[in-house]
């Protein structure tokens, strides 16, 4: 079994959307989806946006700059929008589609930084114990949709208020 690569991953998302009647797709990624290969011309984000292209889909980029924002912001945008403040989104998951993005969050406390700012709390990572996809990757992929779509709705507005810092 050799490892996946960006190319199949972007086919066996295709697959699995084959019989969507909208073949629009939003995507949103972190600023290592600006970086490329030393054998491409494009970024990771382009190259995965030309592989669906060629198989009837459009798809629109969308990120947030070149850096990626501070886990602090991501931290109380997700807890503003899981409370269901007032005059946010609405939030929910697919439990069974989203199995693993579900352990994955739960896989991914809080905890403070060096300078008290929020930080994820990425252990489970670098465990020998804990598989990649209970880790907090999923939970960094949802980071960047969450993100990407609703970081306006709190970025300065009176919904965003801190919060104390779960940590376990």
């Amino acid at each position: 079994n050799k490892p996946k690569i960006l190319d199949d991953l972007a086919n066996e998302f295709a697959d699995y959307y084959a019989a969507h009647f909208n073949k629009t797709i939003y995507l949103h990624y972190d600023a290592s989806g600006n970086n490329s290969q030393a054998n491409s011309r494009l970024t990771y984000a382009e190259q995965f946006k030309k592989i669906l292209e060629a198989r009837g889909w459009l798809v629109i980029l969308h990120t947030r700059g070149n850096t990626n924002p501070e886990h602090d912001k991501k931290y109380r945008l997700w807890n503003a929008l899981l409370r269901e403040d007032k005059g946010l989104p609405i939030v929910r998951f697919n439990a069974h589609n989203c199995k693993y993005l579900i352990i994955s969050i739960e896989r991914a406390p809080a905890k403070k930084g060096r300078t008290d700012v929020i930080q994820k709390d990425k252990a489970s990572e670098a465990s020998k114990k804990i598989p990649a996809k209970e880790a907090t990757h999923y939970s960094d992929a949802a980071d960047n949709v969450i993100y990407g779509l609703y970081a306006d709705y709190v970025s300065g507005g009176s919904a965003f208020v801190p919060d104390q810092i779960d940590t376990y």
